[in-house]
């Protein structure tokens, strides 16, 4: 329902989180019904086709005329689609595993709307991974959660009410809990009511039946299984392992894996990108050039020019 805000939050994307309600309540058009009176396997294939669609009404916008040219010039086809996609955030390598994946006619010009569409598909799937977030899970009836896992290759379970309501009753005192926790617990010494009493053992039981309400789990594993992000801490000293207020690991990057130490001081600060000298690994205290390749975990200190 956002229209090109949407489509402008999608184009900065490199994951994106599907929230659905699984017990099958809410309709595509977000209008609440019965328990199991929608099917959530809907939401998931529409929006897959919404983006697909649009990529492919990218790429006809002058493709004939781009084909023929390419033909002349010898450009590769994945040159020409990631040229017309750069604004999706989609890149060359990711076009060209999605070529990898689909049988497509040997001359670009012969190419139909057909095979762009069969095209966009995989390039989407490579470049617009998504999680399906199965949101209700506490009341979806029988076999939804299956139906859904069958369909998206990343799912995880979510009672986002249950994490709300968590966070309100831990702020309130009532209890003992960080996002992203399986369980919860009283705090000693608060007393309950009745009503207070039945909702938090509710809560309990369906956190410990899932594993938690899953909110945290849907950024970890985009973050962590989808993109295969790694963390790095960098520091100012690395035996204290402090910035130079002294504070101990203040900060915490998310980087690609395979990043190299000057790839981290680019996403630190432009001007240490550009004046990098060397960088100090604070674990082992070994000094490492530009192309050192950054580890999970990895402390580094990033030394350059003034």
């Amino acid at each position: 329902g956002l229209g090109n805000q949407f489509l402008d939050d999608l184009m900065q994307a490199d994951a994106l989180v599907n929230v659905i309600d699984v017990s099958g309540s809410t309709d595509i058009e977000g209008v609440p019904g019965d328990v199991g009176s929608h099917d959530p396997t809907e939401d998931i294939t529409f929006l897959r086709k919404e983006i697909e669609y649009w990529m492919r009404e990218i790429l006809k916008n002058g493709f004939n005329k781009m084909a023929r040219a390419s033909r002349m010039t010898g450009q590769k086809p994945e040159q020409i689609i990631q040229d017309r996609l750069a604004g999706l955030n989609v890149t060359e390598a990711q076009v060209k595993k999605a070529l990898m994946s689909v049988e497509m006619p040997p001359d670009i010009v012969n190419w139909t709307d057909d095979d762009l569409l069969n095209l966009c598909i995989n390039i989407r799937a490579q470049s617009k991974p998504m999680i399906a977030a199965m949101n209700k899970a506490d009341i979806a009836p029988e076999g939804n959660i299956e139906k859904v896992e069958a369909i998206n290759d990343i799912c995880v379970v979510t009672m986002a009410e249950t994490e709300l309501a968590l966070k309100k009753a831990a702020a309130a005192g009532l209890i003992d809990y960080t996002p992203g926790d399986s369980t919860f617990s009283i705090k000693e010494g608060v007393t309950l009511n009745d009503g207070q009493k039945k909702a938090l053992d509710y809560m309990k039981a369906n956190m410990e039946k899932y594993g938690g309400t899953g909110v945290q789990k849907c950024i970890e594993d985009a973050a962590f299984k989808m993109l295969d992000l790694i963390t790095v801490y960098p520091v100012e000293d690395e035996n204290k392992f402090t910035d130079h207020f002294g504070r101990v690991l203040p900060d915490a990057f998310l980087l690609p894996r395979g990043s190299t130490a000057k790839d981290l001081a680019y996403k630190v600060h432009s001007d240490l990108g550009d004046k990098f000298i060397r960088a100090v690994n604070a674990k082992t205290k070994r000094t490492v050039g530009a192309d050192y390749i950054l580890e999970d975990g990895d402390v580094i200190r990033i030394v350059a020019n003034k």
